[in-house]
């Protein structure tokens, strides 16, 4: 058994401990909460930056796509440039030689303007309202027209060739124009697309850096949650100690008093017996026991269920009356018998 200073010491040490461990679980709830929110915030911070990613590929596809329309427009244009360039110095070979013609006929237009000049006059012949004289001198003027025109048809492929070259170059123009303006276009698009990527990537930058600054948080509160939790492993096994300690020592006393209960209960028992052979009269403490049961004053630890003291002590009262009638009898039948044996000499 423990001496009381020892007890005391002990009871002292464990106190100290189970405060100890209060505080360190405590602590430790403190750092868990703070380190389960630093995982969530680096979740939703890794999170939104996924679907930021995701909207950059997707503004980077777009962007490439106006950046494909630009340089297609830009090989259309360029393939029409040289056409237009071939053609153009196809059109000057041709006026020359226009124009060559024009001069070596002493002619001031070509066959198209005599075809233009018919064209007007036989839809006037037409349409307009015109008096008959005047009808036949547009007929006679459209027939020496025409047979200007039959003089001229040697040199009206000539014509021909430059006003066809003229119109394939102004229709090359127009397509240039067309891819410039799909140039420009497209170029700003892509630009426009650009600038939102860089933006996006900017925000992507900062989030990065917040999720590395709750990561850090993170390991660093989780590093002192296991050196914390690892002191709190250290001190359990103290505390068990010290409880095995107080147990066995408890285990003890229960034994040393149950023993020292059992003998006093020995020794009472033998005085009960000792009274009831000497047919003293028994006290209550004596019926008690003789019901085999401890007194109340004598408890100090917990008991088993007991009958009342009022029951004990009426059972008590009636087995020891019978005992006592029992002894009376044997008595009455030892002084009945004394009298005979003494008659028997005389008898003789």
């Amino acid at each position: 058994m423990l001496a009381p200073d020892e007890k005391d010491n002990i009871l002292g040490e464990l106190k100290d401990n189970q405060k100890e461990i209060s505080d360190i679980k405590r602590e430790l709830n403190v750092l868990n909460v703070q380190k389960e929110a630093e995982y969530q915030k680096r979740e939703e911070t890794g999170k939104q930056i996924s679907e930021l990613i995701g909207k950059i590929k997707g503004l980077k596809r777009e962007r490439d796509n106006f950046t494909m329309q630009v340089k297609t427009n830009k090989q259309r244009r360029d393939e029409l440039r040289t056409i237009l360039k071939e053609k153009i110095e196809l059109f000057k070979k041709a006026d020359e030689e226009k124009q060559a013609s024009l001069k070596k006929r002493n002619l001031k237009y070509g066959p198209e303007k005599l075809r233009d000049d018919i064209r007007r006059m036989e839809s006037k012949i037409e349409t307009d309202a015109m008096s008959f004289d005047k009808e036949q001198k547009m007929m006679k003027a459209i027939k020496e027209l025409k047979k200007e025109l039959e003089g001229l048809m040697e040199i009206d492929a000539i014509f021909r060739q430059a006003r066809d070259l003229s119109k394939e170059i102004r229709q090359l123009k127009e397509e240039i124009e067309i891819c410039n303006v799909n140039v420009r276009n497209f170029a700003g698009q892509s630009q426009v697309k650009h600038e939102e990527m860089l933006a996006l990537s900017k925000q992507v930058d900062d989030l990065m850096a917040q999720e590395k600054e709750h990561k850090e948080a993170f390991i660093k509160l989780k590093d002192q949650f296991v050196e914390i939790n690892t002191k709190l492993k250290e001190k359990l096994p103290q505390v068990n100690n010290l409880r095995e300690k107080l147990d066995s020592d408890r285990a003890e006393t229960r034994a040393k008093y149950k023993e020292e209960v059992e003998k006093g209960l020995k020794t009472k028992e033998e005085r009960v017996k000792e009274k009831l052979k000497k047919r003293v009269k028994l006290t209550t403490e004596d019926l008690l026991v003789f019901q085999g049961m401890p007194m109340k004053d004598d408890e100090e630890e917990p008991r088993p269920e007991k009958k009342p003291r009022k029951e004990a002590e009426t059972e008590g009262k009636k087995e020891a009356k019978a005992e006592q009638e029992k002894q009376a009898e044997k008595k009455d039948q030892t002084e009945t018998q004394a009298p005979a044996q003494e008659e028997k000499p005389a008898a003789e």
